[in-house]
């Protein structure tokens, strides 16, 4: 339902124009016989032992229907990490999230004055806001930060590790690789996998390649379909 409602073709967002020609089928699994599955021990750190221990089990899970797991790296973390663009291209976005909102705040700098007039609105301060005030989405090294951004979360990022590896999907603990999909461009989609009486719920990420969305949801249905009232079971 989330999917029929988010997925489509919207005029007023250029980035949309690949949903024109692309309908995803989605169809059901009873196994994952022939498929691979990556995680890379680089987003393991900060788990805490329950949820590390969950997302053990929940690799378990995809073997026991006939997956193999495979342990893989990413080469280029450290220019995966940042973020940088983030500052350019906020302003922008939040200006035209705004305008047409019945509201008095239009941009970023009257968000920054607002909040300074409020500064119970500001708990954790505003330094992501008052540094994309600084930052120029139409320079050139704009352009140049973006490119940068999908080459080493692209080519030398999921489509590298992907492609050397012959994996079907790559899965991540919780949201922890939501930023390499997020900037290349990509699908993902999360489960829940476990509970922690100590730490709270916990969930698998299935990520994959462009427009591998059909793909995924056929992975992530399976997978909750099995093993759903496992992890209520869980629970108690």
């Amino acid at each position: 339902m989330v999917f029929s409602t988010i997925a489509g073709y919207d005029e007023k967002d250029p980035a949309t124009g690949i949903a024109k020609r692309y309908s995803p089928k989605f169809r059901k699994l009873e196994n994952f016989q022939g498929m691979r599955f990556g995680y890379s021990e680089q987003f393991l750190d900060g788990l805490s032992e329950d949820h590390l221990e969950i997302f053990e089990r929940s690799l378990k899970k995809l073997e026991k229907l006939g997956g193999r797991v495979i342990k893989v790296d990413f080469p280029h973390l450290k220019e995966i990490w940042d973020i940088e663009l983030l500052f350019y291209e906020f302003p922008k976005a939040l200006e035209n999230y705004l305008k047409d909102k019945d509201i008095s705040v239009k941009n970023l700098n009257d968000l920054v004055r607002f909040n300074l007039r409020h500064k119970e609105a500001i708990k954790h301060g505003q330094s992501i806001l008052l540094k994309s005030s600084a930052y120029d989405i139409n320079s050139s090294e704009y352009i140049k930060t973006l490119l940068k951004d999908r080459k080493y979360s692209r080519s030398f990022g999921i489509d590298l590790v992907m492609s050397e590896n012959d994996l079907t999907a790559l899965i991540f603990p919780a949201n922890h690789g939501a930023l390499i999909s997020a900037k290349a461009g990509y699908p993902s989609i999360n489960v829940p996998a476990g509970f922690s009486k100590k730490d709270g719920p916990f969930g698998i990420t299935f990520s994959g390649s462009f427009l591998d969305d059909e793909k995924l949801y056929t992975i992530a249905d399976l997978y909750f379909r099995k093993f759903s009232k496992d992890i209520w079971e869980e629970e108690d």
